[in-house]
């Protein structure tokens, strides 16, 4: 459950008592188990050192669990004890920034959404804009891939085909013919206007693809069968 509400800013310690009670009522509505982190409670007030010192708090008073800096866990109880955050709940919070998408799943676990292996990971691939360093959040280890390509809600799904394609030699298990299948079906179900966007992405935004395939790409685009067909042979020549 969320909150939208007029942001305040708040002065003096009385002000500052203020943003901590506020702090507290909102996050005692929120779900168990939810992640939370500064943008999610920073329009309550502008004032950081305030909204951080409310979180502390919370925190010392057992009613948060810090994760890492700037991310808390409002903790769930069951009868067996306290239950860790929920994978998915953790990446989301990796994959979004002041409500915009930054990232998005790739490697190994993402072949195995795809279909492309019965594999899975232990260790959570995702793709960003920016460098960042691994890192282990309660025995949950995060890999970030630095990619050129512009991340964006619109074209996740256009990615992640792409990062399919170009690594289908590195798939665990997988066959090189039941991928081109499986991804040539996913291919074909999106719209012309993502194909068109694949198309665009491959020649425009992807310099380790080696000029002539991209002359290649733009020739022979009529037909999408022939095009997917033409992109496993002229990358992977089988």
């Amino acid at each position: 459950m969320r909150y939208n509400k007029s942001k305040k800013t708040f002065g003096n310690e009385g002000e500052k008592m203020n943003i901590a009670l506020e702090v507290r009522n909102r996050i005692n509505k929120f779900d168990e188990g939810l992640l939370i982190k500064y943008s999610d409670l920073n329009d309550i007030t502008d004032n950081i050192l305030a909204l951080s010192k409310a979180l502390s708090r919370m925190v010392k008073d057992k009613q948060l669990e810090k994760i890492e800096k700037g991310i808390f866990y409002k903790p769930k109880l069951s009868r067996f004890g306290k239950i860790n955050p929920n994978l998915n709940e953790i990446i989301k919070k990796e994959l979004e920034k002041d409500n915009e998408i930054v990232g998005y799943v790739t490697g190994v676990n993402l072949f195995n959404k795809l279909g492309l292996t019965t594999q899975i990971s232990n260790v959570v691939e995702i793709a960003t804009n920016k460098r960042k360093v691994p890192k282990e959040i309660m025995g949950n280890k995060i890999k970030f891939v630095q990619t050129s390509s512009k991340i964006n809600k619109e074209n996740i799904e256009l990615l992640q085909l792409l990062d399919a394609i170009k690594n289908i030699k590195k798939i665990p298990d997988g066959n090189i013919e039941d991928s081109y299948k499986i991804l040539k079906y996913r291919i074909n179900e999106l719209n012309q206007n993502k194909q068109e966007k694949i198309r665009e992405f491959i020649i425009g935004l992807f310099p380790s693809y080696k000029s002539n395939f991209r002359k290649y790409l733009r020739r022979d685009f009529n037909n999408w069968v022939i095009f997917a067909r033409k992109i496993f042979k002229s990358i992977y020549k089988i």
